[in-house]
């Protein structure tokens, strides 16, 4: 598993101490002296995981180029921000009661973009079902993530509907952390001679007739074979095909996802 994806599990990890930590607050009286402190620090902890799940979401992206995480990760990021500012102007506001109605505010344009950011990231989940390979947890996850987002937007409206909101987060952030450590995207030491072959003029040297399917296979398991990268011309002379067709595959290969260019 890669870096990129190892940040969102840490991520999703972090968010479940501090989704418990903002449940129990709701309880508990606002006038109660330590409470701005411990509210603060539980909404570090839930920004520091929304950053990280964000990169993950980001990591996602690229590895199956995919625009929904990728877009999901940079609205995460954006929240992540706003949150991080609204979490250090709650402990300064403490001080400086002035300062309350600006936190009040990037704390609700926070919870709103958060809400944005889980929707988009569950339907990230439910479209790269297929290439993740747990149909259907991917699919439960993108649903959760869906409902979760989309009772957090309303959720500095009612506090019932923002105890709601996470409640649901907490199975959907376990699932998306289990779901991350599956993906593994496509090693880069199969493709990484790729983009420079595939840009040269091939010439079209057929030698026997086949299927695009069988094609396409022949040249997924020759690229497989040759973890240090391809040669075109030597692919389309050992298989019998011409370099165009080698060059068309693989880029169909890459729009599968089962192959990346770069």
């Amino acid at each position: 598993m890669a870096s990129g994806l190892k940040s969102g599990v840490v991520g999703c990890s972090l968010l479940i101490p501090a989704i418990f930590m903002m449940i129990i607050l709701r309880f508990i009286s606002f006038a109660q002296p330590w409470y701005g402190i411990v509210d603060a620090i539980a909404t570090l902890i839930f920004v520091i995981g929304i950053l990280l799940v964000s990169l993950g979401a980001m990591k996602l992206g690229k590895y199956y180029q995919n625009i929904f995480p990728s877009v999901a990760g940079i609205i995460g990021l954006i929240a992540a921000i706003i949150g991080l500012v609204g979490a250090i102007m709650e402990l300064v506001w403490l001080f400086v009661p002035g300062l309350f109605v600006i936190y009040i505010n990037l704390y609700r344009v926070a919870i709103i973009l958060d809400g944005i950011f889980f929707i988009l990231f569950g339907v990230a989940f439910i479209i790269l079902r297929d290439k993740i390979g747990l149909v259907g947890l991917a699919i439960g996850t993108g649903v959760m993530a869906i409902i979760a987002g989309a009772l957090l937007c309303p959720a500095i409206l009612n506090n019932i509907i923002f105890l709601a909101g996470m409640i649901v987060l907490v199975p959907t952030a376990i699932c998306a952390a289990y779901l991350l450590t599956k993906a593994k995207g496509i090693p880069r030491e199969e493709v990484k001679k790729v983009k420079k072959l595939v840009v040269r003029t091939a010439e079209a040297k057929a030698k026997k007739p086949m299927e695009p399917e069988e094609i396409e296979d022949e040249v997924y398991k020759y690229v497989r074979k040759h973890p240090g990268g391809i040669d075109v011309a030597e692919c389309a002379d050992s298989l019998g095909i011409s370099e165009k067709d080698v060059e068309k595959v693989i880029n169909t290969l890459v729009k599968k996802g089962k192959l990346e260019i770069g």
